[in-house]
């Protein structure tokens, strides 16, 4: 019997003595796979439908609707993957591959931006037949941060030409920065332009990614409500309303991403902006109400005008805020709108530049941002003002020039006339 279990285990001894000879002959696999996830670094969110590239080497995949995607039959070796969309950062992710197995790779991220500006007043101090002396408040936002570094020297208005031949001299009498008044939670109608030319001014849908910012960045107790207009095109009235004021911003995102499809019409933005009044003051949830609209352009189809727009908002106790993108839109009509009702003017000249306007514009609407406010001079050259004038405040930030367009009514100069910002105007730092 002893002999029986001994024949039994040398054999068991020699079986697998072979079997892991016959492996070290095999050739060891030495390929291996990628199975990752895209994410926005700042929603969180998953990313479907853009592609991703393995740097130096000719190999891409596109994500799935979740996200996801897979690069397989890679050497073992370490590899750096990026995503390949121009609204998105190329920062690669590294990744180990080794044979014979899956890794697992998450990748971030970051949405292009550049910095823009902002006006939230101008307001006339005092006026002559010489010389006009005006006040402009306004906010400088760079990415997700609002900047408040810049130095008095770095901030003009350049002397200008104007069509009538009247040249205007600006002498800068002062800046500084101030603290708006906070007004709490928000309830905010985000209205977008999805008239045909958004097609031209923005072909790579950055506004709907951008306005993902602005949903992600809501406090719980803040309220958003989507609303989108076009005429004679695809959606079915001058303007659309999705669901109701909420303060989970992400549940929009299927909805927003939808919108990518329907781009098409006219442009009702008069019409679009009275019923968003009408809708925010009856519906919205908190006492602090406004309408921050996106546009590409000018009103196509009238019913309203301008003054009555805005006696509509005030009388409402409605704010609103204009984001204007490209140069093809009324720089007066759009800071009329937003100044006069206490909201705010940003144009964008481009599509980064959205994504740090709507990246700081809660805190915009909430009043807990600090501003820069500045006094200017302003002479002309045959002593002679218009009604009103425009041009644009120059900032130098990071080696680079920034734009930020006003308009300034003189007609509307009044002494006792009041910033809707502010309660007290209290000076909080004077710019060196």
């Amino acid at each position: 019997m002893k002999n029986k279990y001994l024949i039994i285990t040398v054999a068991a001894i020699i079986t697998m003595a072979l079997l892991t000879q016959c492996e070290s002959l095999m050739p060891k696999e030495t390929k291996g796979d990628i199975f990752g996830v895209v994410i926005d670094s700042k929603s969180g969110e998953p990313l479907p439908d853009v592609f991703v590239r393995v740097k130096g080497f000719p190999m891409t995949a596109k994500t799935d609707f979740i996200g996801g995607f897979e690069l397989k039959g890679l050497e073992e070796g370490q590899y750096s993957v990026y995503v390949m969309d121009a609204n998105y950062s190329e920062d690669a992710t590294d990744v180990l591959v080794k044979g014979g197995e899956t890794s697992y790779m998450e990748l971030p991220v970051k949405l292009n931006s550049e910095p823009v500006g902002g006006i939230l007043a101008a307001k006339v101090i005092e006026y002559s037949a010489k010389y006009v002396k005006f006040r402009l408040d306004f906010f400088i936002a760079d990415d997700d941060a609002l900047v408040t570094n810049i130095r008095k020297s770095d901030i003009d208005i350049e002397d200008s030409k104007f069509p009538s031949g009247n040249v205007y001299n600006f002498s800068k009498k002062s800046l500084f920065l101030e603290s708006l008044d906070n007004r709490g939670a928000y309830s905010a109608d985000l209205v977008l332009d999805q008239s045909g030319s958004i097609n031209d001014t923005d072909p790579n849908n950055l506004r709907l990614d951008a306005v993902k910012i602005f949903c992600s960045n809501l406090a719980n107790s803040d309220y958003v409500l989507l609303s989108a207009f076009a005429s004679g095109g695809i959606l079915s009235y001058d303007i659309t309303k999705y669901g109701d004021f909420t303060n989970n911003g992400k549940s929009y995102f299927s909805t927003i991403e939808s919108l990518k499809d329907k781009v098409d019409g006219g442009t009702p933005l008069y019409q679009a902006t009275a019923v968003a009044i009408s809708t925010v003051y009856k519906e919205g949830p908190t006492s602090n109400k406004a309408v921050v609209i996106f546009t590409d352009g000018e009103d196509t189809e009238g019913g309203w005008s301008i003054p009555e727009l805005i006696d509509f908002a005030v009388s409402k106790g409605v704010r609103i805020y204009t984001v204007g993108l490209s140069s093809g839109i009324n720089n007066k009509v759009l800071s009329r709108l937003a100044v006069k009702t206490g909201g705010a003017f940003i144009k964008a000249y481009n599509a980064p530049q959205l994504v740090s306007a709507f990246g700081t514009l809660g805190r915009i609407l909430e009043g807990t941002a600090q501003i820069y406010s500045g006094v200017w001079t302003a002479h002309t050259s045959d002593d002679s003002f218009p009604g009103w004038f425009q041009t644009s405040i120059k900032v130098n930030y990071k080696g680079e020039k920034l734009y930020i367009p006003f308009h300034l009514d003189v007609n509307a100069y009044s002494k006792s006339s009041k910033l809707k910002h502010f309660t007290n105007e209290v000076i909080t730092k004077s710019i060196d």
